[in-house]
């Protein structure tokens, strides 16, 4: 499918965000009215570590669900690799969701999205109220695992930011 956006029609709203076709192969972020095209192919091992951890939030009893977009603001709807909701979701046919719905957030990072998970991610999402979350790097010690480190809101002179609280093996949890 080809989409047909004409560059007036930028910056763009998270609502006209929404309405956007899906494409095959291309994921889509809105980053203060503006489009941020991804691939959405990525390695094995960044899809073998969110299926791992959504089996351990399943195991825990959290709704869990992977690639949910995340209302930031009226320009903004980030991408999370997974979202751990805060309360049971009452309708699944839902795409795109308030901050306030969940309780955690976990990003696998990529080699592509480095910077974006490590910095620009995290501040958004503390900005927004989310309680914890989740980064998850390469294991140096293991190709077949990962380490998350666990941040969790805390508020600051300078406003909310994540603290990290502890840091764990995948294998771990």
């Amino acid at each position: 499918m080809m989409l047909d956006l004409d560059p007036s029609r930028l910056p763009m709203t998270s609502e006209q965000f929404e309405r956007l076709p899906d494409m095959e192969g291309v994921r889509f972020e809105l980053v203060e009215g503006n489009l941020l095209v991804m691939s959405a192919a990525y390695l094995a091992w960044h899809g073998q570590m969110v299926l791992d951890l959504a089996e351990y939030f399943r195991r825990r009893g959290d709704q869990v669900l992977p690639e949910r977009g995340i209302r930031i603001g009226p320009g903004t709807v980030r991408t999370c690799d997974l979202g751990v909701f805060a309360r049971r979701l009452t309708d699944l046919r839902v795409a795109y969701h308030d901050a306030s719905a969940f309780s955690i957030v976990v990003e696998v990072v990529s080699p592509e999205s480095r910077t974006c998970d490590h910095i620009d991610k995290p501040r958004e999402y503390a900005s927004v109220g989310i309680p914890e979350y989740w980064l998850v790097d390469e294991d140096p010690a293991s190709l077949m695992d990962g380490v998350v480190s666990v941040y969790r809101l805390t508020l600051t002179d300078d406003g909310p930011r994540y603290q990290l609280g502890r840091k764990v093996a995948v294998s771990q949890l």
